[in-house]
Parts: C-alpha cells; structure tokens; sequence
C-alpha cells in the first residue's frame, strides 16, 4: 500500500444545528453525571464533593478542561458538586474563560476570588460547615479518588459518542503521519508533525513515542530522539479531547518484510484479537493478565510478557488500571480497554468499548490501513498490519 493511499478528511465545519445537538447531549450527559454523584452522597452520607483533578473535571461536566498547564493533573479551577447545585470555585482570571468555554450551557454558578488571595483559604471559606469529600487532598476534605474512579468507569451513550469522534481523529492524525514517513526523518521530527496533527485535529497529545528501526526492539517506551529512520518506524500516540484518552500504535517499514518479523507481528495481533475478545463483564485484572501469559505462550513466545506492562482499563487516564497478577478490579459494560501487547520489535494496540456483544473498536481510521485477520472463537477481528512504504 502507498502512503498517498491513507489520506484523512478534514473535519467538516459544524453548523448551528449540529452545535445544537452537540449541546442537547452534553446536557443529558451532565445530568447522567450529576445524578450519578448525588446518589453516591447519599449512601455516604456526604454533603458535597469537590472535584479537582482534570480527569474528575472532565468527566463530571461532559468534557469541560479546568487545566492551564498541561504539565500537571491538577486543574486550574475546581468543581464542587452538592446535593442542589453545582458550582466553579476559581479566581477572577480563571473563572470566566472556564465558565463561557469549557461549561457554556451547564446549570453551574461561580465563585470567584481575586486572583492575589490564597486558593485553598477561599475554598475552605466556601466549604466551611459541610461534610464533603475530594478527588485529591485539598481543603481539608477527605481524600476518595478510587470511589469517584468507580462512579465513571461505565461510559454513557453520549460518552461513546464522543468517544468515537476522538478515536476516529487519533486514527486519522496517527496513520496520515505514517504513510507519509520518509527514509532519513528523525524520531523528533516525525514527533513533531504527529502534534502538530492531533493539535490541527483538536486533540491533546498525551503521550508520544517514536522508534526508529534499532530502537523498536531496544526500548518499550522510545522518547523520540534524534535517530532516523532507515527502515522501518513505529508510532504511539495517547491523544484526549474532552477528558478522553484513545491509545493507538502504527508500524511502517520500507521495503520486504523479514520472516521473522512477519512471525512476530502476526502473533502479537494474534494476542492482541484475543485479549479484546475476552475483555468481557466480570473479568477481572488478574483474569485477564493469566489469560495474557497464556496467549503469549500459546503464540510461542512466553517470556515476552515480561517485558512490558499490557495495557488494560482506560477512559480519563491513558491507563485508568493494568492487568496484573493482583489487580482485582473488573471489567464493566461500557468501558473503555487498550490492550498493548508487544513482541520484541513489534506491537499491537488500539482502544475499544466493552459492549453487549462484544466490543466496539474506537480508534477506526480511514479504513485504508492494511489489515490482518485474525479468527478468535470463531470470530473474524480485524488488527492493523505493517504498512509497507
């Protein structure tokens, strides 16, 4: 397949009609939210809670980002959520941008301090006398971030929407990159235009490796360097738009494939097919890395596990969990999985959505891509190949 042959649309212009259905179900899914924490108040006996964190954040107002800097998890503005209401805590630079951009028609009011006082004295001022809790230590509020984990581990309708859209632009921003590689580019400037293509797309890089032939069999996780490619490359992109993290890995090479490489690549999508196919209700983190350990061993090559971590439950974090020996956390419907199984100079990875029947696959590109099919109990799954350049 040439590179000229995967070409990414650009993203139709939305009209006021579109923008209207977009908000309609942002508000359905703040609602979902809101009634999802106010149920959980109420078993513990809370008043209110206060969320701060960019994931919380995002989740609880339907992609709303209180962040300034991405150098940190920690908003910019924080969210207090009670039984009757529904406010922004931030200071007189934050407040506005948030409150018109991120939350413009949500039912939330404000509170606001000049920017000079000290934050955590306004937000004691305002939480004073109430029982409540946080996503992270501030105010002197109790700590409960892994309860709040569990309040958005099951996705809405409107959630997998969003969620579709997300990965379809991953894709397309990931595999427009890689068709148009070219031997001698390095490792940073292939970095540099995968950005800058998530960025045109509206997506937030997360997380950016590039190897470059050597280096894809040395190191898991290769930060880009100045390295050039020679022959072949791998891309990993974790890309988030509202809240959401999509996780994918594109290979390229030039020229024949080796054997071996073949061998590998199809028993690393091999694994890949089946641990989607069993992600299933139920499950839990230490199910799923034994049947891992197996898969590898059944592809033939039973130490490679070892080698990096596999992946697991994802949604608000690029790993919300991991599949590991003791993980006791389980698989929900409607829940977001990147698995990542790699096999020394090869890899797999894409993100799907537990569903009724099986799992729905989120990053979809153009459809272009060369593909492997690979058969699981007796279904046929369809895992991106080594596109030949």
């Amino acid at each position: 397949m040439q590179a000229s042959n995967i070409e990414g649309p650009a993203t139709p212009v939305r009209g006021r009609e579109r923008e209207q259905l977009d908000l309609e179900a942002r508000r359905e899914e703040f609602r979902l939210k809101l009634e999802r924490i106010r149920q959980w108040l109420s078993q513990e006996r809370l008043d209110g809670v206060l969320l701060t964190r960019r994931d919380s954040f995002a989740w609880a107002t339907a992609g709303g980002d209180n962040r300034v800097s991405s150098a940190t998890e920690m908003g910019a503005a924080d969210l207090w959520v009670d039984h009757d209401s529904v406010v922004l805590l931030a200071n007189n630079i934050e407040a506005p941008r948030i409150d018109e951009e991120e939350l413009d028609g949500l039912d939330v009011e404000v509170f606001a301090w000049p920017w000079y006082r000290d934050a955590e004295a306004e937000i004691q001022r305002f939480v004073a006398g109430r029982h409540g809790a946080s996503d992270a230590p501030k105010a002197g509020l109790g700590p409960r971030p892994q309860a709040l984990f569990e309040l958005r581990c099951q996705l809405t309708p409107q959630e997998i929407e969003r969620y579709l859209e997300l990965g379809r632009l991953a894709a397309e921003a990931v595999e427009t990159v890689a068709a148009r590689l070219s031997r001698k580019e390095s490792e940073r400037q292939i970095a540099a235009r995968l950005n800058a293509a998530l960025l045109e797309r509206g997506l937030e890089p997360v997380v950016t490796l590039v190897a470059a032939d050597g280096r894809m069999h040395r190191y898991r996780h290769p930060i880009p360097t100045d390295n050039v490619v020679e022959r072949s490359a791998m891309l990993v992109s974790c890309a988030r738009k509202g809240g959401l993290i999509a996780s994918l890995t594109r290979l390229v090479h030039f020229g024949r494939l080796s054997k071996d490489l073949e061998e590998r690549h199809a028993a690393v999508v091999q694994i890949d097919a089946a641990i989607m196919q069993r992600t299933r209700p139920g499950k839990s983190g230490a199910d799923l890395f034994d049947d891992l350990t197996r898969l590898y061993a059944e592809a033939g090559f039973p130490g490679e596990w070892e080698l990096h971590h596999q992946g697991g439950a994802t949604g608000y974090a690029s790993r919300e969990w991991r599949a590991s020996p003791n993980e006791t956390r389980k698989v929900q419907l409607h829940q977001a999985f990147a698995w990542n199984p790699s096999i020394t100079g090869t890899k797999s990875e894409d993100t799907i959505v537990v569903t009724e029947e099986g799992f729905t696959l989120l990053t979809q590109g153009s459809g272009k891509w060369p593909v492997l099919s690979v058969e699981v109990d007796g279904n046929v799954i369809q895992r991106p190949d080594i596109l030949r350049l």
